[in-house]
């Protein structure tokens, strides 16, 4: 197999673990909590103690498990109508058996209208205790989700094998955004997780590519999750797992386990965002970076002039285009923009890179030039520079190399264009070929007499299935100002629009 359809299969797996992509919307805090029927480490039953925490979490949306209704050790009170009462929140409860003369179930708690649950009971063996899955239908504004609240049996792997599959059976066919919360009474590693994790996000992996991995040790990465039990946490076996429409927010704690006394468990809450119900429709985005802005001004650079020349230029030739912030291109849906122009974005998150790689995998167009956040970074394996057709070498401004782009290869791009593009100032970046990119342009020194790298490195221009990526910011100063300079990025963007060059 090809080396890049290898990191093209690396992304898309990795992309249903991480499904990192910042929308758009109404930002909800998720919660799940085994509650032990409100028994604390002081040994006694607190109802009011389990709302005060939920409180102080800010939860919107609450899975409770191992919730009793009129038993006699919550002495004869619906627990979870007592808790949803003190929180002023709508409430469904789940009973899956009989117990201590009452009931013994999950519970769901929001703050926005239920309009429908049900309770699925889960596979049993027998002597082993009934387990179940409550789902409910929630509408939150204009948007509608599904929420479940679930407990599988600690007794048995075999069993919560099949709980699991019994779960992803009754989802399949939901096609708003889910999320199910729970007590799955197992390790990460493990089949009924890993069965999960197929289809699901697990909300602490996104946290965890979306964290600052410079400044976090590995013991770091692992310290803070477990949930189990209270006193001294040893397992993590409490989730929230999220379709791959709901993403975390971008704040630092979008996903902690809470400190508390009032169960065995601990909680664990997550910020997510709803999914837009919209897209743009655009032609092209003008993808506009902040860090490259700060680090423009401290080299005395004009970053303005780059995002206003391909404005210009947009407006030429009668594109539908916007210019949007990075910060906004983590929370805008990118279904309705037929091409990305990247023009020196520095610095791109992880979870930036995993939108554009998604974005080129569903059929967008990119057109990128020089920087565009492809110096690697610890822990990067997004993929993105190869479905690019790149890898990062290095940068150079050192004449005599890099004076010159040089037509390789008959393509639509030159139709118009000199054989010869002139490069202000030598700048440019190195960069290697995967093997499924084609060079469509090499350097060259400022006398034009021989290229200024090694074969392997010393693509100008570079075309994959759905990009081009040109080495050199041809939107600058003198270099945009230069007509064949001009023609070649009108030709790029209508050969990646519509198949065809911009030369009549």
């Amino acid at each position: 197999m090809p080396r890049s359809y290898l990191y093209i299969l690396l992304f898309v797996t990795l992309l249903l673990i991480t499904g990192i992509a910042l929308a758009e919307g109404r930002e909800l805090t998720v919660m799940t909590y085994n509650i032990k029927s409100g028994l604390g480490t002081d040994f006694k039953v607190d109802l009011d103690r389990i709302a005060r925490i939920i409180r102080a979490s800010g939860a919107d949306l609450v899975g409770l498990q191992e919730v009793d209704r009129e038993t006699t050790r919550v002495g004869g009170i619906d627990s979870a109508k007592y808790i949803a009462e003190r929180l002023g929140m709508n409430y469904v409860y789940g009973p899956n058996l009989s117990a201590r003369g009452g009931e013994y179930g999950n519970a769901i708690l929001s703050k926005y209208p239920i309009r429908y649950a049900q309770n699925i009971k889960l596979s049993k063996q027998a002597f082993y205790e009934q387990r179940g899955f409550l789902l409910a239908e929630i509408e939150v504004g204009e948007h509608q989700l599904y929420f479940a609240s679930t407990h599988l049996t600690h007794n048995s792997n075999k069993l919560r094998v099949k709980q699991v599959r019994d779960i992803l059976e009754h989802t399949a066919k939901i096609k708003k955004p889910l999320i199910i919360v729970g007590d799955f009474n197992d390790h990460a590693v493990t089949t009924p997780i890993m069965l999960m994790t197929r289809e699901y996000n697990d909300a602490l992996n996104l946290a965890r590519l979306m964290a600052d991995y410079d400044h976090l040790s590995y013991q770091q990465l692992i310290d803070g999750h477990l949930t189990f039990p209270t006193t001294n946490p040893q397992s993590r076996i409490d989730y929230i797992f999220l379709s791959e429409e709901l993403m975390l927010s971008g704040a630092r704690d979008s996903f902690r386990v809470i400190q508390s006394d009032g169960s065995d468990h601990l909680p664990v809450i997550a910020r997510i965002v709803l999914p837009l119900d919209h897209s743009p429709q655009l032609d092209v985005g003008i993808v506009v970076s902040g860090a490259m802005e700060e680090w423009s001004k401290k080299l005395k650079l004009n970053y303005q002039e780059v995002i206003d020349n391909a404005a210009q230029l947009l407006t030429d030739l009668d594109y539908n285009y916007q210019v949007i912030e990075d910060k906004r291109f983590r929370e805008i849906d990118l279904s309705g923009i037929s091409l990305l122009l990247l023009a020196d974005l520095r610095k791109l998150s992880l979870p930036e890179k995993y939108r554009l790689g998604n974005y080129l995998l569903q059929g967008g167009k990119i057109l990128a030039l020089n920087q565009v956040g492809i110096k690697p970074e610890f822990w990067d394996s997004t993929g993105f520079l190869q479905l690019l057709g790149i890898n990062y070498l290095g940068w150079n401004n050192l004449r005599p190399l890099h004076g010159f782009i040089c037509k390789r290869a008959e393509h639509p791009i030159w139709q118009g264009v000199s054989d010869w593009i002139r490069i202000e100032n030598n700048q440019g970046m190195v960069v290697g070929m995967v093997e499924e990119s084609r060079v469509l342009g090499d350097w060259y020194n400022d006398f034009r007499t021989m290229p200024s790298h090694p074969a392997y490195k010393n693509g100008a221009i570079i075309e994959t299935e759905n990009s081009l990526y040109l080495a050199a910011n041809l939107f600058s100063g003198k270099n945009y100002h230069d007509q064949d300079v001009q023609r070649l990025l009108s030709n790029c963007l209508a050969y990646l629009l519509q198949g065809q060059t911009g030369v009549e």
